[in-house]
């Protein structure tokens, strides 16, 4: 008996060398990337991602998906430095600290999950092109001596990535929608002091000659005509 029992040691010290040696040759970094074209300007996507306030409204990580979860926030109001905290039986704990704010270009952050031994940072970057604003979402992070954690690293693009798709797709709607009520306000007539809908409309070149060129009318009875 004492001679299986060390012989089954001498197995799992074994496994346990051969499992070290293996994760330490491992990567401990990993990056995921998705990226979206949405059809508005750098500005308007800007004000949805410069405020943390409203990130649980185009976020995955949302009470929809997990009604237990309470979010808490801290700091200024927007922009670096501004925090939000969550707590969330299925979707676990964590703190999110916005570290960079560039109008109309880049919001960065650093991501403190409860569970895990080092911060993730991500960025989610905005630029022009012809057909809107690339809006570019990155996340990356460290395993550290997490030696487990090295074994997930390749599928955390499996796991990740549709988070971030997912969010990307409501940000777009959302942004969209807003650019798009927006624009509807603006072109509805403002009306005019005594309630009337204001006639903005302008009149084209020949028009407005032949209304310059036509008399003006007067009050004057017209003059007599010599009889035949």
């Amino acid at each position: 008996m004492t001679k299986i029992s060390i012989g089954l040691g001498a197995v799992l010290v074994a496994v346990a060398i051969a499992f070290t040696i293996v994760a330490a040759t491992l990567p401990s970094e990993w990056h995921v990337e998705r990226a979206t074209v949405v059809d508005a300007s750098p500005a308007a996507i800007f004000a949805w991602l410069n405020d943390l306030h409203r990130w649980p409204e185009w976020s995955p990580w949302n009470d929809h998906r997990d009604p237990t979860l309470k979010q808490s926030f801290a700091g200024p109001e927007r922009g670096a430095g501004a925090a939000m905290r969550w707590q969330a039986e299925a979707i676990g704990s964590g703190r999110l600290v916005l570290t960079t704010s560039l109008p109309y270009e880049k919001v960065g952050y650093d991501l403190f999950l409860d569970d895990a031994m080092l911060p993730a940072k991500g960025s989610i970057t905005m630029v022009s092109q012809a057909t809107g604003t690339l809006v570019t979402w990155s996340e990356d992070g460290d395993m550290g001596a997490n030696l487990f954690g090295r074994f997930a690293i390749d599928e955390m693009d499996e796991t990740l990535g549709p988070d971030l798709e997912a969010a990307l797709g409501a940000l777009k709607n959302k942004v969209e929608l807003a650019e798009k009520d927006a624009g509807a306000r603006r072109e509805e007539p403002q009306p005019t002091a005594d309630g009337a809908a204001a006639d903005d409309t302008v009149p084209d070149a020949a028009t407005a000659h032949a209304a310059a060129a036509a008399p003006a009318p007067t009050d004057d009875p017209p003059a007599p005509t010599d009889a035949p």
